[in-house]
């Protein structure tokens, strides 16, 4: 439940467009799947991947490459985290 469920559900939809069926009622049961732009991120850079260091993936850079930034990262963007630092990727310009 939470930010991973916006992702799940964008995925479900993607899935459903190619004809995989899914029981709806599950989908629909909201105890079940709870997208929430406000939850709390965690650092998953953790051993031994942050061995590696910090990358941030470029985003829009290609031309008509079809990749587009979710509105709720704009939402998420949008929202007042205080005292906690604000939700601002460093890859990411503000609005949509």
């Amino acid at each position: 439940m939470g930010i991973s469920d916006i992702a799940l559900r964008w995925l479900i939809n993607k899935a459903k467009n190619t004809g995989l069926a899914f029981e709806q009622a599950y989908i629909d049961d909201r105890a079940k799947i709870q997208p929430n732009i406000a939850d709390e991120v965690y650092n998953s850079n953790k051993l031994p991947f942050s061995l590696l260091g910090n990358y941030v993936r470029p985003v829009l850079e290609g031309m008509g490459d079809g990749e587009i930034i979710d509105e709720s990262v704009f939402q998420r963007m949008a929202l007042d985290f205080s005292p906690k630092p604000a939700y601002k990727p460093g890859n990411i310009r503000p609005g949509p």
